[in-house]
């Protein structure tokens, strides 16, 4: 059954006690068109919050030979990064931004691929990968992705869970109380941080940890580490 955005702005706008519910009142066309644009600025302003968002998403793009950066559409978060070569799958391994842009490394080196770091900017994120992709390497990553504009007649239960969905109107709510400059009512501000409580553990990261011993000797950069680096 569709569950447009109009109808979740009215019952947004019902949870924050504005407009009661029946025959009697309704979301007039201004109260609409104001939910509409904070809707939006809801979903803009989860970009911020990825641990509000449930949805971890499988995304795959080629690399270009001899290109370092790559820009993902809608991209906030990356959870795994792999690429292949052939059949043989290799991981990457995520460097900050001083480790990836501020260490010493020899520049101009296109091989297989063995680091990325990770950078946001407007529209997504930026991936950078060292060293440079010698040729084309389908690369793929699970991350998670910006919650995107709608319209009042876009159909949100074809992109959200009807559970997801009572986390929006909550929050809709609260930003409709804001904008009017009234508090939200006890109940619904209770709900609201409840459900926000629950949606960090629907499909928490992987946190596993990898144990590296101090105590081994780590090879700094050479030439047989730029030669073969994917298989060492």
């Amino acid at each position: 059954m569709a569950y447009l955005a109009s109808k979740l702005i009215s019952y947004a706008y019902y949870t924050a006690g504005l407009v009661s519910r029946g025959a009697l009142q309704n979301v007039s066309a201004e109260q609409g068109a104001d939910g509409l644009d904070l809707l939006n600025d809801l979903l803009a302003e989860k970009s911020n919050e990825a641990n509000v968002i449930p949805y971890y998403t499988y995304y795959e793009f080629p690399t270009v030979a001899n290109q370092e950066s790559y820009t993902i559409p809608y991209l906030i978060d990356i959870d795994t990064i792999t690429f292949n070569l052939g059949t043989v799958r290799f991981s990457l391994n995520p460097l900050t931004r001083n480790e990836y842009f501020a260490t010493s490394r020899v520049d101009g080196v296109n091989s297989l691929p063995t680091t990325v770091r990770f950078e946001r900017q407007p529209g997504g994120a930026k991936l950078y990968f060292y060293f440079v992709p010698s040729q084309v390497y389908p690369v793929k990553l699970w991350g998670k992705f910006a919650l995107t504009n709608v319209t009042a007649d876009t159909d949100l239960s074809l992109t959200y869970d009807r559970s997801y969905l009572v986390y929006l109107r909550h929050g809709l709510a609260r930003y409709i109380c804001n904008w009017n400059s009234i508090s939200m009512p006890d109940d619904a501000d209770k709900e609201l941080k409840r459900l926000e409580e629950k949606l960090k553990f629907v499909d928490p990261p992987d946190m596993t940890i990898k144990m590296k011993s101090v105590l081994i000797n780590q090879p700094g950069l050479n030439w047989a580490n730029v030669n073969f680096p994917g298989w060492v």
